[in-house]
């Protein structure tokens, strides 16, 4: 478990901003290849597995592509989680880093859009739990 201070989290904020948005879009692009697996199977049923089915070639196709695009997709969360913090939310864009405040381990907590790290919360709670930094600091950036 890397352990940050805000200056060193908040060094990493353009690398997790390229990598978030290869994320969102990759994102973007699953769901949508998924939803055309899912209207393939809702018209042909199970029959589109079939490969003498019409659309067998198409479904397989985007299957490949489907799986080909959720490598990619982890392969970009890995490179997040080498760094040493954890996305939360590819939706959101919230990415969490671990930080010791008096021998205790809270989350700096950043979302994507957001120009410095200015929020924490405790491990137990997620972005409803979000709180101001300078709550926890009284404006003291370590």
């Amino acid at each position: 478990m890397k352990i940050f201070s805000v200056i060193e989290a908040e060094e990493l904020l353009p690398t997790l901003k390229t990598n978030l948005e290869k994320i969102f879009h990759l994102n973007q692009t699953l769901k949508a290849v998924s939803a055309d697996i899912d209207s393939l199977i809702d018209i042909w049923g199970e029959d589109v597995y079939k490969h003498n089915h019409v659309d067998n070639g198409y479904y397989t196709d985007l299957a490949s592509k489907q799986q080909e695009v959720m490598k990619h997709l982890q392969d970009e969360m890995m490179k997040i989680n080498q760094l040493g913090c954890f996305v939360k939310d590819i939706e959101r864009g919230l990415v969490d880093f671990y930080y010791e405040l008096n021998d205790e381990v809270v989350f700096l907590c950043w979302r994507y859009g957001e120009d410095k790290i200015n929020h924490w919360h405790a491990l137990n709670s997620g972005f409803t739990g979000r709180r101001p930094l300078r709550d926890l600091f009284a404006f003291n950036r370590q």
